[in-house]
Formats: structure tokens, sequence, C-alpha cells
């Protein structure tokens, strides 16, 4: 299937999902604001099964000669996933990410990087994480690394091998703008949707791209609002995201951070042994701007946990 097959397949089926669930008088309006994201499936394997350079969850990374493993004050990150971008790019139907190359993420303790303790006090706290962008050039060298002696055991994840394919996402139901487009009936269809599309597939919750699926706030939306000097604190923060708070406040970081965009969400999984306390979610995320310009400096990372 090329990249717009694959595009029609996800919008209709997502088309579908909606009318099937009551919301035809929405449903252009909600198409509109949907983003297409690429769904992995995990399936366990070797360590030795996965070519280098493949993409793959878990495991042991692939770099080139000349980049050393990540490090944050002389600790070795975890790595957590290798993205191939030629495998990634039939998927990839609104054609944001680079066309070839790979894509590395590395966390520093992710058991440890809660939203609301990275940025409660002060966002130059946020929890450390690292995305290579591995161009052609550097592909040429990639070697598969060793982990280092200094890496927490606990962070030798498994290794997996990746399967992709489209999913369509909608926006997180407790946006003040999602919440008044629709009546109280229909929001209730509009959760089982986007419910549904997460787990559609058990364990199939990882994706690139799209919006993220979350088990508190927007992440997207978080992470931009915590950056603000509007001398807010954390918990009016997210009770305003949670639907629960200020709606003015609410209405403002939908409006203002509607540039941030998910790059990778991981949940955790018995396929690469990731616990992320027991069942929780790790998301990469960075404003749009940066990742229109492929420039994966500006990324963020938190776990949501249950």
């Amino acid at each position: 299937m090329d990249r717009e097959e694959a595009a029609t397949a996800a919008r209709e089926e997502l088309r579908q999902r909606l009318r099937q669930s009551g919301l035809g008088r929405v449903e252009d309006v909600l198409m509109e604001r949907a983003r297409y994201a690429i769904r992995l499936t995990l399936t366990p394997t070797t360590e030795d099964a996965v070519p280098v350079g493949a993409s793959k969850m878990g495991g042991q990374p692939d770099l080139p000669t000349h980049v050393p493993w990540p490090e944050v004050s002389g600790r070795p990150m975890a790595f957590i996933a290798q993205i191939n971008l030629q495998e990634a790019a039939p998927y990839d139907i609104e054609g944001i990410l680079p066309s070839d190359g790979l894509l590395s993420f590395f966390v520093d303790d992710p058991d440890d990087v809660y939203d609301d303790e990275a940025f409660e006090d002060d966002p130059s706290d946020a929890p450390t994480c690292r995305v290579l962008y591995l161009d052609e050039d550097d592909c040429a060298t990639l070697t598969r690394q060793r982990w280092p002696s200094a890496l927490l055991e606990n962070y030798l994840y498994t290794s997996a091998a990746i399967g992709m394919r489209v999913v369509g996402t909608l926006p997180d139901s407790k946006l003040p703008s999602i919440r008044t487009l629709l009546t109280e009936q229909e929001r209730q269809s509009y959760w089982d949707v986007r419910v549904g599309t997460i787990r559609e597939s058990a364990g199939d919750w990882h994706w690139l791209l799209g919006y993220a699926s979350a088990q508190g706030e927007s992440p997207e939306l978080a992470h931009f609002a915590s950056l603000q000097k509007w001398g807010v604190d954390w918990d009016t923060l997210t009770q305003a995201l949670d639907g629960f708070g200020d709606q003015a406040l609410a209405e403002r970081v939908e409006r203002e951070g509607a540039d941030w965009r998910l790059l990778l969400q991981v949940y955790g999984n018995s396929e690469a042994n990731m616990g992320w306390y027991g069942g929780g979610v790790l998301h990469f995320v960075l404003p749009g701007r940066a990742l229109a310009a492929h420039d994966f400096s500006f990324v963020s990372a938190a776990v949501q946990s249950l």
C-alpha cells in the first residue's frame, strides 16, 4: 500500500468510526481537526534478529562511529526506540518526518519523569531527553552499541521489532473547543471513538505523530503551558486542562499552544519490558515549527502514570 492508499484508508476508517458512533452532525469539523499517526505494533525478538538500522523498540541502539551514547551529568540515558524513516515514510501520510535516516530516542531516568514534578517550579528542571536525527551519511557508519556498564539494570530493555500502519487520531475530549462543539450525549460517543482508537488492538497503543492519548491532561499543551511565565501553579494549570478549573485559562492554553505536537508515545509494555510504573505512557513532544524544520533539539519528554 502506497502513501496515498494508506491516507485514503485511514481517513475513511476514521469517518466511519464517527458516523457509527452517532457523530455525523460534527464529522466534517472533526475530520478537519484529525491528525494521522503511525501506529507501532511490537513483536518481541532477539537483538541479532533486528538488522542494524531497522526500526526497533528497546534493546541496544545503532549509532554512527562518531556519535557517543547520550549522557547527562556523566550518566548514560535509557534507549527507548529507533525509527527507520524510510520504513515509516509510506505511513507518514502528512509528510511530516524526514523521508530517510534514523530517529533515535533516549531519556534520562524514564521512571522519574512525571509532568507535575518536572515542571512544578521551574521548566529548567524538565527531564532530559535526546532525540537524535541521523541522516543518510550518519547511517552509513551505524554499528550496534553495547549497553554502557553504568546504565541502570532496569533500563536494559529487551528488543522488540516494530510493525507500522496509519491510524486517525482526534483531539483530547477535555479541550474547550471540543467540549463546546459537542452535546453531552455526543461527548460520550466522542470519548468512545478516541478510546476505541487507543484500544482497538491490545498493546498497540504506541505511535508516532497524531494526538497523544493521555492519562491526564494533554501532554502537548501541558508542556507548552509549563514554559510560560503566567504566574500559574501546576495544580491550577492541570485542573484547567482536565476540564475542572479555570475555563479562560484552558482556552488560552489551547489557543496559544496549538502549535505543539506529539512526536512519539510509548506505553509500558511487556514486549520490550518497559514499565513506566506499571502502566504509564511516555510522551515526546515539541513545537510544531521545530518539527516542520526537522529540528529535534526542542523535544521534551514526560511520563503520565495510572
